[in-house]
């Protein structure tokens, strides 16, 4: 992409934040191999923008796709990078949870099942890092995006309308945000409209 990646700030938290529901998804219905890596891909995207918006706010630097490439998939590489630039207060835990999504990633190959395969559903551990990155990087979004960058799903969710919801609902799924509430000790973090 050559695109500044800064243009693509609102479109990059709603995708997280939608990578985050299908995680949430996958670990509720009790499919952790492909959950734990699509929370790895949803804090992957969400701290990428922090760092988006920090160049931005610190030294009005735009970074591009390349500028973030060589953070990789690397969740330890990245929280480290966001954690010298702003100390998070997520306990001393979240660092271990992160190595567990980290070596999900990678376990979703074959070649990585010699290893011993550390599955976990721990959605609480999710919410509480996800809500609190979310709420963090929501808060620094210029004041002509704050609005839309503070509502969860961002410009995703509104395409949910009446309609699509009732089609969901009849056919005995979750709406988006009856999945975000669903079993969330975090929701009240989040901004749904």
């Amino acid at each position: 992409m050559s695109k500044s990646v800064l243009n693509q700030r609102l479109n990059y938290l709603g995708i997280a934040d939608m990578d985050y529901l299908a995680a949430r998804l996958l670990m509720l219905s009790g499919n952790p191999f492909c959950g734990m890596p699509k929370a790895a891909e949803a804090l992957e995207k969400i701290m990428k923008l922090f760092l988006i918006l920090e160049a931005k706010i610190s030294r009005n630097e735009d970074l591009i796709a390349k500028d973030l490439k060589k953070y990789s998939h690397n969740l330890i590489k990245l929280s480290n990078k966001v954690e010298s630039l702003c100390p998070m207060q997520l306990g001393e835990n979240w660092k271990k949870y992160l190595e567990k999504l980290q070596k999900s990633y990678y376990d979703r190959y074959p070649d990585n099942w010699a290893n011993e395969m550390e599955w976990t559903s721990d959605i609480d551990n999710l919410d509480a890092i996800y809500a609190y990155l979310r709420q963090n990087i929501s808060n620094n979004f210029p004041l002509e995006e704050e609005k839309v960058a503070k509502r969860f799903g961002v410009n995703i969710i509104p395409a949910y309308n009446d309609e699509i919801v009732g089609i969901i609902e009849e056919a005995g799924m979750l709406s988006p945000i009856d999945l975000l509430a669903k079993n969330n000790k975090q929701i009240d973090k989040f901004n749904t409209p």
